[in-house]
């Protein structure tokens, strides 16, 4: 391996890393510091390349930069953290690298993907990326609880007071529960579909619990 690489790259195989400056990976590092995070922090980068290198993509190049600039713009409850985050993955990719505008574009594509978590056409990567984003979901349920308090950390009261965030999450969670799939990948639908859908409704039920009939009333008109 290229000893430039950092340390957290050791478990990739290098060539996901040709082309690309050293100060490209420093500087997406580092844009995780920011605060205030709680989940959507470098942690969430690294789970997200330990699941990137237990599967197989068409494109796995493309993939593993999106992964690490999909969060790299957070602040809780702004709209445009996705297309913030694109735009500096072009950036940076576009100074300190020698990839074509087309895998930029591509790139930039998939993260702002990670907006909805909707796969857009055939594309298999693009499915797995936003499998592997969604992948806390199907941890075990102390884990999903850690996920959990630390999104509501990032909100409140920052963005959102307590009832007003716990009403969101709940008209979240119900509607992730009706879809006919969480994760859309082969892969990670069997492994992660059932225990997925197991805490999502454990979570709507203390959600439920918390809010009474008035907030479980707001979260069905939202």
């Amino acid at each position: 391996m290229n000893e430039s690489l950092p340390s957290w790259a050791s478990s990739l195989n290098p060539e996901l890393f040709a082309g690309v400056q050293h100060g490209v990976l420093e500087n997406a590092r580092t844009v995780y510091d920011s605060p205030p995070r709680h989940y959507h922090t470098w942690s969430h980068v690294l789970d997200c390349l330990t699941l990137f290198g237990k599967l197989e993509f068409e494109h796995p190049r493309a993939v593993m930069l999106a992964l690490l600039f999909h969060d790299a713009i957070y602040i809780a409850g702004q709209p445009d953290n996705e297309a913030r985050s694109a735009d500096l993955a072009r950036r940076h990719l576009r100074e300190g690298s020698d990839l074509g505008e087309e895998e930029i574009e591509r790139i930039a594509a998939y993260i702002l993907a990670t907006a909805h978590h909707i796969p857009q056409g055939d594309d298999p990567d693009l499915a797995k990326i936003l499998d592997i984003d969604m992948s806390i979901l199907g941890q075990p349920w102390q884990r999903y609880l850690i996920y959990a308090e630390g999104v509501r950390r990032e909100y409140c009261p920052q963005a959102a007071t307590e009832f007003r965030f716990n009403v969101g999450r709940l008209h979240f969670l119900q509607k992730l529960l009706k879809q006919d799939r969480i994760f859309h990948s082969a892969e990670l639908h069997a492994a992660l579909e059932d225990a997925a859908r197991q805490n999502v409704a454990r979570k709507i039920g203390v959600l439920q619990q918390k809010l009474g009939l008035v907030g479980r009333l707001i979260a069905r008109m939202i």
